[in-house]
């Protein structure tokens, strides 16, 4: 299809295009923060047991700062900061880095939005969790890593082939 011409058609096509690219970053970031919180919540053999105490776990102290931790996700990182200061230093620039990619380029969404994901999953484990939080933790990144690993393959496959021709520029 031809690109259209008229300016007012233009404007609206990227005004949408960057409303869908910044609502696909802060879901992505709502959703690390979710199965983050779901992580944490999960302090026993027993919680396993009745999923009725994970739901509760997650909304047990969901006050007014949760609500605006969780609607502007990157203040986040202040509550990691104050907790787990490495963990945050780590976390920034990476965070800052993947909404850029997603917001700012046009590059495919996906791979991004999961690194984001991924990134923000062991947050409240780390900080708040317990031993028994790592355990779905390790289920949640099995998940993440084949996720990330179909989006390389999918959307970025240049970049398994040029690693690829890296290793074998060497043996030769």
């Amino acid at each position: 299809m031809a690109s259209s011409i008229d300016p007012v058609d233009n404007m609206f096509g990227t005004g949408t295009s960057l409303l869908q690219r910044i609502l696909i970053g802060f879901g992505a970031g709502w959703f690390g923060n979710l199965l983050s919180r779901i992580c944490a919540s999960i302090t026993s053999w027993d919680d396993v047991i009745n999923p009725m105490e994970i739901v509760r776990g997650i909304f047990e102290d969901f006050d007014t700062s949760e609500v605006l931790g969780f609607v502007f996700w990157p203040l986040i990182l202040i509550y990691y900061l104050a907790k787990i200061p490495l963990y945050a230093l780590i976390v920034a620039p990476m965070l800052a880095l993947f909404l850029v990619r997603i917001v700012l380029t046009d590059d495919p969404v996906l791979f991004w939005s999961l690194a984001i994901i991924a990134t923000l999953t062991p947050g409240l484990v780390i900080s708040d969790g317990s031993l028994w939080s790592l355990v779905p933790l390790v289920f949640m990144y099995i998940g993440l890593g084949a996720g990330l690993w179909w989006a390389v393959n999918y959307e970025h496959g240049e970049w398994i082939d040029g690693i690829k021709d890296f290793f074998e520029r060497d043996k030769t």
